[in-house]
């Protein structure tokens, strides 16, 4: 088998929603040509993706304010704005960079959109209620309602920071949690554990082999696959941990049917991550690959989100104790009640009954 070689550059967005990447959700495009590039006197094209990248995860907001760049960064509104949209950003007082970058696409587009249609490019004008819905309601007309719902607030956010005296009215219902993706039957997640030895490169199997592994034993998030590492699986008291460091760090237990090819992937393991991916490409190099995995029609598309509502529904089937499961999860409990419809029914009504009553066996 040979190794795939990436034929796709990076892209500078990285996922900021809990289930989606901004860029991601506001964009339909997973495989895209570079979002960040900067023109040397020279000549010579330098890509700046990487060290936005960098910037976001090292929380360098005024960083992030220089390097961002649209797609249409080399089209005359935005040269012409830039620094304007910077300070508009700014007196948001966003606290993170994450947020910045997120605000920062946010502007962009509404500004040009007020560029394509010929609007006044004051900052009042484009802020206004009047143009932000238009804009909203015309630019995302198809797009997931909880999309319209960040776009808005975001650019309230900056409007309300630089104009004191805007009146945007109420504030459109709040939209609940995304509902969960569905996890996958039996059979399919048999059927994809068929298909490992079936890739035609070793690059294809070992990324489907370790994020089977990573979802379904340890339900990891796609951030969270992308970056775990060898040194983060140990063994401690004849179970097999992965520790999953950032805001959100804890140490879950990988369940006993993955266990042993989850120490596999990191004994195995010939570069700095577990997915053989480099974190500052991780998102773009993952999105192709999925696109790469040969999977045949019987079986559903390949999605982390199943793969990690699998591993939630088969750990709370176990009856852990339910501080235990979020704890793992690292959630809150709103999740309880979206996976209630997936949970299996109860076997013995008789002994869950008396558990629920406080009666010990």
């Amino acid at each position: 088998m040979r190794a795939d070689k990436a034929s796709h550059p990076p892209s500078a967005s990285l996922r900021l929603f809990s289930s989606a990447s901004t860029w991601a959700v506001l964009s339909p495009c997973r495989c895209a040509s570079p979002r960040s590039a900067i023109l040397a006197p020279g000549g010579e094209l330098l890509m700046a993706t990487g060290r936005l990248t960098a910037a976001v995860r090292d929380n360098d907001i005024s960083a992030v304010l220089q390097l961002y760049r649209p797609a249409q960064y080399r089209e005359p509104w935005f040269a012409a704005h830039v620094d304007e949209m910077r300070a508009l950003i700014v007196k948001s007082k966003p606290k993170t960079a994450a947020v910045v970058q997120l605000q920062f696409t946010c502007l962009s587009r509404l500004y040009q959109f007020g560029a394509a249609n010929n609007c006044d490019m004051n900052p009042k004008t484009l802020l206004s209620p009047e143009v932000l819905e238009w804009f909203i309601t015309s630019h995302y007309v198809s797009s997931h309602p909880q999309t319209r719902a960040t776009v808005r607030s975001n650019l309230r956010r900056i409007g309300l920071a630089n104009n004191a005296h805007v009146y945007y009215g109420n504030q459109p219902d709040r939209q609940s949690r995304r509902e969960l993706a569905p996890p996958y039957e039996a059979h399919h997640v048999s059927g994809y554990l068929e298909i490992l030895d079936k890739q035609r490169t070793e690059t294809r199997a070992r990324f489907l082999d370790s994020i089977l592994h990573l979802g379904l034993g340890a339900g990891l998030r796609g951030p969270e696959m992308r970056l775990a590492r060898p040194e983060h699986v140990s063994e401690q008291a004849g179970l097999v941990h992965l520790h999953i460091p950032g805001r959100q760090s804890r140490s879950v237990p990988v369940r006993r049917a993955y266990a042993e090819g989850v120490l596999r992937l990191a004994e195995a393991n010939t570069g700095e991550f577990l997915m053989g991916t480099s974190a500052e490409r991780s998102q773009n190099a993952m999105s192709c690959l999925k696109h790469r995995i040969e999977v045949p029609d019987w079986l559903p598309r390949l999605s982390v989100s199943r793969l990690r509502t699998t591993w939630m529904v088969d750990t709370l089937s176990e009856r852990v104790e339910a501080k235990a499961f979020l704890q793992a999860a690292g959630v809150r409990n709103g999740y309880l009640g979206f996976l209630g419809p997936f949970l299996r029914d109860v076997e013995d009504r008789v002994v869950t009954d008396r558990a629920l009553a406080g009666v010990r066996e």
